[in-house]
């Protein structure tokens, strides 16, 4: 019976999760206020994090506050989403960005500081973080418009500190970034039998296409 059972999940797949892509880093940053943040600050509710200078003069960085400006204002739009899903951006100019900088940036992004935070702190810590804990590259470029090169990328973080969805490029798509976050939240959910039904769609890799 339990393997008759374990067949047809893996056949009909009746659930669908999001992928459990490793785990994020551990942290220890500072806000556009000055005050310190980590990454305990976030436990229990999904963060979207994004990375890139707080710049006006770099396409790509305007590419990307842009996508967030969108989605912040979808998110305004939704109380469940809202309440539940956080907008971080980390400046990959650590040494430039200090907290004054990405509050000024925050302000011209008509940022709502409930729902989209920005981060930076010392050079290694922020290294640390998003080179090293979420594989983001990075380099500091005198001749590049931000004096930074990088690797455009969103990363869905769940609230239990694990990487569900990672979206490359500057423009997000934000029709599966929803349809994953809407994926997490239901898991997280679950209890009971539940549960132990979105641990089978997991170990039989019941992804959405």
């Amino acid at each position: 019976m339990v393997l008759a059972g374990l067949a047809w999940f893996a056949l009909a797949r009746p659930l669908t999760v999001a992928p459990r892509l490793g785990v994020a880093p551990v942290f220890e940053l500072i806000d556009q206020q000055g005050r310190t943040v980590t990454h305990r600050a976030f436990e229990g509710r999904p963060v979207l994090y994004s990375f890139f200078p707080a710049s006006a003069e770099d396409a790509t960085a305007v590419t990307m506050a842009r996508q967030l400006q969108a989605l912040q204002r979808r998110l305004s739009q939704d109380a469940d989403r809202r309440e539940r899903l956080r907008l971080v951006t980390v400046s990959v100019r650590p040494e430039h960005d200090d907290p004054a900088r990405l509050a000024a940036f925050a302000r011209r992004l008509d940022a709502d500081p409930s729902i989209w935070q920005f981060l930076t702190g010392p050079g290694l810590a922020v290294k640390l973080m998003v080179g090293t804990g979420f594989g983001v590259y990075y380099d500091a470029r005198a001749q590049a418009p931000a004096g930074v090169v990088y690797d455009p990328r969103y990363v869905l973080v769940d609230g239990q500190g694990l990487i569900r969805g990672i979206y490359s490029g500057p423009r997000l798509d934000a029709e599966r970034l929803l349809r994953d976050l809407d994926l997490v939240l239901q898991e997280a959910r679950a209890e009971g039998a539940a549960r132990l039904a979105y641990e089978a769609a997991h170990l039989f890799l019941c992804y959405p296409r």
